[in-house]
């Protein structure tokens, strides 16, 4: 196809069910390349298109990514290590090119860097690194630091280029890999100042029902419009035409469907599609009905602008989809693969010193921080830290002076603020027994090292498990926390060892529906003699042996099992 000069008209063609092998047949293998997205020879990177400033590319990037990957909140989060990475990656490769780190370079970045390093909100993080993941799994094509620019290989060259894109899962993939295709050709033109009054390049897109909906082209974006909406609106100013097909008209974007030139309406079947199709082409009452009954390659067709104000009925010449199962070579672009991670010494080294520097300003914060606590948020943390597990009313104790509740409550307020420590209550007999941790963040704040394991389940848990091994040590028995159970592969949350014999234990702080299958693994070994089951309240540990005493798989170990509240704990290690 050639324009009014005599220069070919490029076109890409979006294949998604393999329709249009045979192009390259019918009109020459010189002028159309042949790719797939499963093939080898095909990399698709996320470098900006030339003559695009990168950090304004690195945010188009990040926004389709995320709303494509359904999380949108993420956006920022991608950007900022992209805005990271991408110089490190190009000045590691030693070359002259903008190299972009593929999604698996990504979610390496994203998981070894520490999820706070690159996001205010961890959980922000966490999110990305799922839909990084999917990526990097999804599609080969991807794995590129530089891959198939739309301007440099095919339409600079006069060439037209099919893209099969077959099924992808998670579907959202293929979507995204059209959005950075077109998003590519139509921002780099806008910003290489390339108008023209004539047509350079036609996009087709067939089964585009998801690419012009109304989700994915309104409320996902925040200017409501999405890449698709925008190439509509703005590509014939940049010499681009598009055509579009889709199954069903009334889902469409009113964004997108208020862009078309030319709109043809073919055969649909359904009342509520005929009378779509009446409103999108404006037809008197009762036309709606030719709809149906439309033969192949007969339509309804609207131009607008045009010379006729209201739809005709047209024909088009009708081109059989290609039925022919032979192997098709595919052709290759010129891409750079990506590497691991793990194979980049240069990055990891720039990955450490941030990680470093971050960690050093983040200790620095919450040093400042802790250095403007109050003096008794100060005495608190600093006295929990080397006695970790010890109740709050006795660590007051321990400091000497007891502050009044409400400056009691004041410091606990400060250090929750600052992240310097987490509290919990425990309901022991007929008081509540407030517990503190300190966090990772308080350790570094007191220039201590935290603690690498502090043990399973919730904070309520923990303590209690210590206090059965302090009680343990006290009486001069040897112990264990989380001691695995010989033969099985269950950890028994507390262990006292003495006269040959295993005694075990088990603390219910919030949950007892495993504690069954638990007590089964314990007595499974030989040489565990009784296990005592642990819990804050007398009601709760009697709750739980009415249940126990009425399971006839334990009736042979009923004797052997024993009951301990958390005030005779508290009572026994703090008289």
């Amino acid at each position: 196809m050639t324009d009014a000069n005599e220069r070919r008209i490029s076109q890409i063609l979006f294949d998604r069910k393999i329709d249009h092998r045979d192009t390259t047949r019918r009109h020459g293998k010189e002028h159309w390349v042949h790719l797939n997205v499963r093939d080898p020879g095909t990399r698709i990177a996320l470098q900006p298109p030339d003559g695009m400033d990168v950090g304004l590319w690195i945010s188009v990037v990040s926004t389709v990514i995320a709303v494509r990957g359904g999380l949108i909140f993420a956006a920022n989060v991608l950007a900022n290590i992209l805005s990271w990475a991408v110089p490190v990656l190009s000045q590691v490769q030693g070359g002259s090119l903008v190299l972009f780190p593929d999604p698996q370079l990504l979610l390496d970045l994203a998981i070894k860097g520490g999820l706070d390093l690159w996001a205010y909100k961890p959980d922000y993080a966490k999110a990305l690194a799922t839909v990084l993941q999917a990526m990097a799994q999804a599609c080969p094509a991807l794995s590129a630091f530089s891959g198939l620019d739309m301007e440099r290989d095919i339409i600079s060259q006069g060439k037209s280029c099919i893209i099969e894109i077959p099924t992808i899962n998670p579907p959202w993939i293929r979507l995204f890999i059209i959005d950075l295709l077109i998003a590519q050709i139509l921002y780099g033109r806008i910003h290489r100042h390339q108008k023209m009054d004539r047509t350079e390049v036609i996009i087709y897109l067939d089964e585009a029902d998801a690419d012009l909906s109304v989700i994915a082209s309104d409320a996902a974006y925040a200017d409501m419009y999405s890449i698709l909406a925008q190439l509509l609106r703005m590509g014939r100013e940049y010499g681009i035409m598009v055509v579009v097909g889709v199954g069903v008209l009334g889902d469409i974007s009113r964004f997108v469907s208020s862009s078309f030139q030319d709109i043809f309406v073919f055969n649909v079947s359904g009342g509520d599609q005929s009378a779509e199709a009446q409103r999108v082409l404006q037809l008197p009452p009762g036309a709606e009905q030719m709809c149906p009954t439309l033969k192949p390659g007969h339509c309804l067709f609207l131009e607008n602008q045009g010379a006729w104000p209201h739809a005709v009925w047209a024909k088009v010449d009708y081109l059989a989809p290609d039925r022919c199962r032979d192997p098709v070579q595919y052709d290759t672009v010129p891409f750079i693969p990506s590497r691991p991670l793990s194979e980049m010494p240069g990055v990891e080294e720039a990955l450490k010193k941030r990680i470093d520097d971050y960690n050093r300003r983040k200790l620095e914060r919450h040093q400042a921080k802790a250095g403007t606590l109050g003096k008794n948020a100060a005495n608190l943390l600093y006295t929990a830290i080397p006695h970790p597990w010890v109740p709050v009313a006795r660590l007051w104790e321990m400091i000497g002076t007891v502050p009044s509740p409400t400056a009691q409550k004041t410091a606990q307020r400060q250090l929750e603020n600052n992240k310097l420590a987490e509290f919990a209550v425990l309901r022991a007999g007929k008081r509540n027994t407030l517990l503190i941790e300190v966090t990772d963040t308080g350790y570094r704040a007191a220039r201590q090292e935290p603690p690498k394991d502090r043990g399973k389940g919730k904070r309520e848990h923990r303590h209690m498990a210590h206090w059965v091994v302090w009680r343990g040590e006290r009486r001069g028995y040897k112990t264990a926390i989380e001691w695995t159970v010989p033969g099985t592969t269950h950890p028994a949350d507390a262990a006292y060892f003495h006269d040959g014999l295993v005694e075990l234990f088990e603390i219910v702080s919030t949950c007892d529906k495993n504690l069954l299958s638990h007590l089964e693994a314990c007595f499974s070994a030989e040489d565990v003699a009784s296990v005592t089951i642990v819990a804050g309240k007398k009601t709760t540990l009697k709750a739980i042996k009415k249940n126990l005493d009425s399971q006839l798989d334990l009736a042979p170990y009923l004797d052997r099992i024993f009951y301990l509240a958390a005030e005779n704990l508290i009572k026994e290690l703090w008289p």
